[in-house]
C-alpha cells in the first residue's frame, strides 16, 4: 500500500491532528485539495462559528418599546448556539476552535441578560480542554453606524472557566471583554501563543504578570483598552510581536519592555496627541522594526531607540505631535526610515546601510529644515512630503561640493523618481514651488534616476512636466556652456539623451513628441514617464 493510502486511510479524529498541529496552512491546503478523503476530514473538523450580526436593534425601537422581534431572535440564537454545540459534542467529543460574534448593544437596557446565556454555552465549549485550541469572543457594544463611542459600562465579565479550562488554547481573542473579576493569581494559559483584546478593561497586574500566565506568548495586539495606568512587559522569552493602538492610556504612561529577547515587531499608536508616552525598550537585541504614531515623543527617546541597545533596527516610523526642532542619530542596521514632524528645523541621519527614506512636514510655520544632512551610501528611494503652506524657494549645496567631482550626484543610486506637488493654496501670497526649473535643476544635481514619473492631473504637476520639457531640450539644443566657471560637471553634460512616455489608465504606453503641446490630448488621470539616458562613466 502506498504512503498516500496509509495516510487516507486513518481515522478522521487523527488526520485532524494532523491538520491543525503538524502541518503548515500552505501543506494543509495543499493535501485537502489533491485528496478527496482528506478534503472531507477537512471540511468535517469540529471548528464551530456563530454570528447574530443580523439580529440589531435600533436606538428609535429601544426608545419606542419596539424589541419584542429582537428579544425573541437574541433568544432563539442562543438557543440554536447551544443545540449545535451539543450536537458537535456528540459527533466529535470535542470542540477545537469556538467564536462567537454578539452585539451586546441594549441588551441590559431591555432586560436580557445576555452574560447568563453566554455563561451558559462556555461549559460545552471546554467540555474537553484538552482538545481545544481557539476561543474568540467578539461582544461589542457599539453603534457602528451612529458614531457614537464605544459603551465600557457592559463589558462582559470573563468567567473562572475561560482562567482554568484553556490550559490547551494556542489563541485566544477578546472584544467587549472585561478582566477585571480575574485573579491574576489562578489564571493560566501555558499554551497560549497568540492572544488579542480589543475594547476591554484589562488590569495593569495582568500585563505585568504575562510571563508566568502565557509563557509562550509570541503575539500580542491591544487596541482601544481601557484600564491601563502603565504597560510592563517583562520575562517574555518567545515574545516577538506586540500591536498597541489607541488604548486608553492616561498622561505620561510609561511602556516598558524588558527582557524580550526575541521580539522583533512593536507598533504603537497613541489616542491622544497631547498626551506624552515613554517608551523603555531593554534587551530588545532582535527587534527590527519599530513603528511610532501621533505620540508625543521626543529626542532623547529617538537617542535610546537607535542606540547600539537595538543593533537590528531595519524599520523606523515615528511621528511626531510636538514641537520637536532638531533630530541627530545614527544606526548601522536601519535600512528603511520614515518621519512625519510639524517643525523639524534640523535633522542629522547617519545611517549607512538606508535604502529608502521619507520625510513628511506637516506644518503651518511656512518653515523647512534648515540643516539638512543625510549621510548614506546606499540610499535608493527618498520621498519628501511638505504641507501645502511650506516654500520651497533655495536649492544650496555643501560648500566643500567644489571641486570634488565623486559626490555629484550626491543620491547615485536612485534609479525610479516619482513627483507629486501640491497646489498653490489661497491662504498663500506665493507659490509653493517658485520655480519648478529650479526644482528639476536640483532633483537632476542630486540624482541621476533613468525614469521620472508625474500624475499629469495631480497639484501642479503639469508645471512642473513642462519646466522638465523645456530643461531636458535646452540641453540639446544649446551649447553647453553651463559650468565653464566651475570646477563640476554638471548634469548637463552626463545626460545623453530622453525620451516622453504616456502610461494611460489601461496600462498601455504611448511614446510622446518632446514638446509640451503633446500634453493637450491626455486625461488627467495619465501619467507622463521621463526616460532618460546617462553617460556610463
Amino acid at each position: 500500500m502506498s504512503g498516500r493510502d496509509r495516510f487516507s486511510a486513518l481515522p478522521v479524529g487523527v488526520i485532524h491532528q494532523i491538520l491543525s498541529f503538524l502541518l503548515t496552512t500552505k501543506d494543509v491546503v495543499a493535501t485537502s485539495v489533491l485528496s478527496k478523503s482528506l478534503r472531507r476530514a477537512y471540511s468535517s473538523f469540529p471548528i464551530t462559528d456563530f454570528s447574530a450580526s443580523n439580529y440589531g436593534c435600533s436606538l428609535q425601537d429601544v426608545e419606542e418599546g419596539k424589541f419584542g422581534k429582537f428579544l425573541n431572535d437574541r433568544r432563539n440564537f442562543f438557543v440554536f448556539v447551544g443545540a449545535s454545540l451539543a450536537r458537535q459534542l456528540k459527533k466529535y467529543s470535542c470542540i477545537k476552535r469556538f467564536h462567537l460574534s454578539l452585539s451586546l448593544q441594549f441588551a441590559n437596557t431591555i432586560g436580557l441578560d445576555v452574560y447568563e446565556m453566554i455563561d451558559d454555552l462556555l461549559p460545552f465549549v471546554t467540555y474537553s480542554p484538552h482538545a481545544l485550541d481557539c476561543i474568540h469572543l467578539d461582544l461589542t457594544t457599539v453603534i457602528k453606524t451612529g458614531g457614537a463611542p464605544f459603551d465600557y459600562k457592559y463589558l462582559y465579565p470573563v468567567p473562572e472557566t475561560l482562567s482554568s479550562n484553556c490550559f490547551a488554547c494556542t489563541s485566544l481573542g477578546f472584544v467587549g471583554c472585561s478582566f477585571r473579576a480575574l485573579d491574576d493569581s489562578t489564571l493560566r494559559w501555558p499554551s497560549l501563543q497568540v492572544l488579542s483584546i480589543d475594547h476591554s478593561y484589562v488590569a495593569d497586574s495582568m500585563i505585568r504578570n504575562l510571563g508566568s500566565i502565557c509563557p509562550l506568548l509570541h503575539t500580542l495586539t491591544l487596541s482601544y483598552c481601557t484600564g491601563m495606568a502603565s504597560f510592563n512587559l517583562v520575562g517574555l522569552d518567545k515574545f516577538h510581536h506586540l500591536k498597541l493602538v489607541d488604548n486608553n492610556f492616561t498622561d505620561n504612561t510609561i511602556i516598558k519592555i524588558d527582557h524580550a529577547p526575541s521580539l522583533q515587531y512593536l507598533y504603537c499608536r497613541g489616542i491622544r496627541k497631547g498626551f506624552r508616552i515613554h517608551i523603555h525598550l531593554g534587551r530588545c537585541e532582535k527587534l527590527e522594526v519599530l513603528k511610532i504614531k501621533t505620540i508625543r515623543v521626543h529626542s532623547p527617546l529617538l537617542q535610546h531607540i537607535l542606540s547600539p541597545a537595538l543593533p537590528a533596527l531595519k524599520v523606523l516610523v515615528v511621528t511626531f505631535s510636538v514641537l520637536q526642532t532638531r533630530i541627530y542619530f545614527s544606526s548601522l542596521s536601519l535600512e528603511k526610515l520614515k518621519l512625519t514632524a510639524p517643525n523639524l528645523q534640523e535633522i542629522g541621519i547617519r545611517a549607512p546601510s538606508l535604502r529608502s527614506f521619507k520625510f513628511i512636514i506637516n506644518s503651518d510655520s511656512n518653515t523647512s529644515p534648515g540643516l539638512f544632512s543625510v549621510d548614506t551610501t546606499s540610499l535608493s528611494q527618498v520621498v519628501f512630503s511638505f504641507y501645502p503652506s511650506m516654500e520651497l524657494v533655495t536649492y544650496r549645496f555643501p560648500d566643500d561640493l567644489e571641486g570634488n567631482v565623486a559626490v555629484v550626484p550626491s543620491l547615485p543610486c536612485i534609479k525610479n523618481l516619482e513627483l507629486k506637488i501640491a497646489h498653490t493654496t489661497e491662504k498663500l501670497e506665493s507659490p509653493v514651488v517658485k520655480s519648478h526649473e529650479a526644482l528639476v535643476d536640483g532633483l537632476l544635481w542630486m540624482c541621476h534616476p533613468e525614469s521620472i514619473y508625474l500624475e499629469l492631473g495631480y497639484g501642479s504637476n503639469s508645471d512642473c512636466i513642462v519646466a522638465f520639457i523645456r530643461k531636458l531640450r535646452r540641453h540639446i539644443y544649446e551649447p553647453r556652456d553651463c559650468c565653464s566657471d566651475t570646477y563640476i560637471r554638471c548634469w548637463r553634460h552626463d545626460l545623453e539623451d530622453f525620451e516622453m512616455e504616456c502610461l494611460g489608465q489601461n496600462g498601455r504606453r504611448k511614446v510622446l513628441p518632446r514638446s509640451s503641446n503633446s500634453l493637450q490630448c491626455l486625461a488627467p488621470e495619465d501619467k507622463i514617464c521621463f526616460r532618460l539616458r546617462w553617460r556610463t562613466m
